[in-house]
């Protein structure tokens, strides 16, 4: 008996396992049905510009900085400086403001 070429099964199974032998039935495979109409886009690297900020490119080192000040404004840093030497704090806002953008 033919297997008809559908990828579901229509009707009783169990009148179908009746009809098909065991070896007919190990023989079935199945497989997803191909999506139609989707073909996806091949990925094109980044470019600045076609960027749609290309007519104002950012002030990056400004938004930085003003970054870098709420976000030690938001810290309890100095509060854990309070007791260290005066050189302590202005070393760790010295260093934390000039690895920033790395962060």
């Amino acid at each position: 008996m033919e297997v008809p070429r559908l990828n579901y099964i229509d009707g009783d199974i169990e009148q179908l396992c009746k009809v098909l032998t065991l070896t007919e039935i190990k023989k079935i495979k199945s497989q997803p049905r191909p999506e139609v109409g989707f073909t996806p886009r091949p990925k094109t690297p980044w470019q600045s510009e076609k960027a749609f900020f290309r007519r104002n490119p950012p002030v990056f080192e400004e938004n930085i900085i003003k970054c870098f000040e709420f976000d030690w404004q938001c810290s309890k840093i100095e509060k854990w400086l309070e007791n260290a030497n005066g050189n302590a704090r202005d070393n760790v806002y010295n260093y934390l403001r000039d690895n920033y953008k790395q962060m």
